[in-house]
């Protein structure tokens, strides 16, 4: 079979957002469905996911609506473009995440992916080529649980759950990206993730971080690993719980570990995961 384009992709998504009876009209509110590049909407050894898109919402301004802003609609990830005050990429938690994603970089990039990265990055005239580990970072299928826009997350926690829509998402993970690690920044969002998959067992396994705050992971069937992280803001304390000597010696090490056995399991096809439950 062969794979769909990401344009296919795309309008399959649009039109699962504008048929979703849970979201009840927040399709229009101001907010995006992918932080990575088109050329990520295809088969990937690693989706990461966050709670929800955040910064100033302007909900009445019709070119900030989550359905005109499925992908970066300057086509650039977003963890890489400029965040204000900073510039291009060096906002304190674009740093974290990229950071993080970075250190993981030896478990290896789709080659199709990586070749169309690096045919982006060469049509871009006056850029330096792509280094090892911004290839691989910016290979990486990026998205949130909730597409909607807030400047905290406080503000939606009441109806957090029901503004999630789990056919997108099934959808994301069954079709386009086939993931074999799903990595997910924050222990709030990982708990919603890990009900919507149906797991069992608490929050599963815990890697040593020398911190009270830990990383957790629920691994699946030997070919897929759930990996939820302390939320990588800057604004809180949690961040260091992966950038400091006893994580790099201890919970890292496994991780790596961990991510390597899954991958030598990752059927030729991509990673088949459970059906994702409504949040609610």
């Amino acid at each position: 079979m062969t794979d769909m384009t990401a344009e296919a992709h795309l309008r399959e998504i649009e039109k699962r957002l504008e048929s979703n009876s849970t979201l009840n009209g927040l399709q229009e509110k101001s907010g995006s469905v992918f932080f990575s590049e088109r050329e990520t909407l295809r088969p990937g050894l690693v989706y990461f996911l966050g709670i929800n898109p955040g910064g100033c919402p302007n909900h009445k301004d019709p070119r900030e609506v989550i359905l005109k802003n499925i992908v970066p609609p300057n086509g650039e990830n977003a963890y890489y473009e400029a965040w204000e005050p900073s510039e291009p990429g060096a906002h304190p938690f674009q740093r974290n995440v990229k950071k993080f994603l970075g250190s993981l970089k030896d478990i290896g990039v789709r080659p199709e992916t990586e070749r169309l990265l690096r045919e982006k990055q060469a049509k871009d005239s006056g850029k330096s080529p792509l280094e090892e580990e911004e290839c691989f970072v910016r290979s990486i299928c990026s998205s949130n649980l909730c597409f909607i826009r807030s400047s905290a997350v406080t503000t939606l926690r009441p109806g957090l759950r029901k503004a999630i829509a789990a056919d997108v998402h099934d959808y994301i993970l069954n079709t386009v990206v086939k993931p074999s690690i799903v990595l997910i920044n924050g222990l709030g969002a990982y708990d919603i993730f890990t009900d919507m998959l149906g797991l069992k067992g608490g929050r599963g396994e815990d890697l040593d971080t020398g911190m009270k705050c830990k990383v957790w992971l629920h691994s699946l069937d030997g070919d897929k690993l759930v990996v939820g992280l302390p939320h990588l803001s800057p604004r809180r304390p949690h961040h260091r719980a992966v950038d400091n000597g006893h994580w790099q010696q201890h919970g890292y090490r496994v991780l790596l570990e961990k991510c390597r056995c899954v991958l030598e399991n990752r059927p030729d096809g991509g990673c088949t995961w459970p059906r994702l439950q409504s949040a609610c």
